[in-house]
């Protein structure tokens, strides 16, 4: 139960984050593309689909790289929640958990850059295929 708390209380707490990121996108669309889609005879759900969830993909795919390094070094909410017990206990309360009640300065430090090294990781992925593509189009 106690993960499912922490788990509700991120999505609610940061929903408005990703609506406005979203938002934002569909309201820059050109509306050319929809109309375009309408006069093709193209249905609402492929429009959707064929039209707009195409333009929505890097704003889902920063939204979802900024979450999960959020979700990551999320310590504070976690923490005041749960403590890190019953199955919530995150990277960062572990590596504050060795560094205060084990003494084990060693293990935190180890942790932490394992932690620094997974993220750098997930936005290297995240720069290679989503990042650089609009710059290329826009050369063509």
């Amino acid at each position: 139960m106690a993960l499912l708390t922490v788990i509700a209380f991120e999505a609610w707490r940061y929903f408005p984050f990703a609506f406005l990121f979203i938002l934002a996108r569909l309201q820059a669309l050109p509306g050319e593309l929809e109309e375009a889609a309408v006069v093709d005879g193209a249905t609402p759900t492929q429009r959707f689909r064929y039209v707009i969830m195409p333009q929505l993909w890097r704003v889902v795919a920063l939204l979802a790289v900024l979450r999960f390094v959020f979700t990551f070094t999320k310590f504070d909410d976690v923490y005041l929640l749960t403590g890190g017990g019953a199955g919530t206990e995150v990277v960062s309360v572990r590596v504050y958990n060795f560094l205060t009640a084990r003494d084990d300065i060693g293990a935190s430090a180890a942790q932490a850059i394992v932690l620094a090294v997974v993220l750098v990781v997930f936005l290297a992925v995240y720069l290679r295929f989503f990042a650089g593509g609009e710059r290329d189009q826009r050369s063509l």
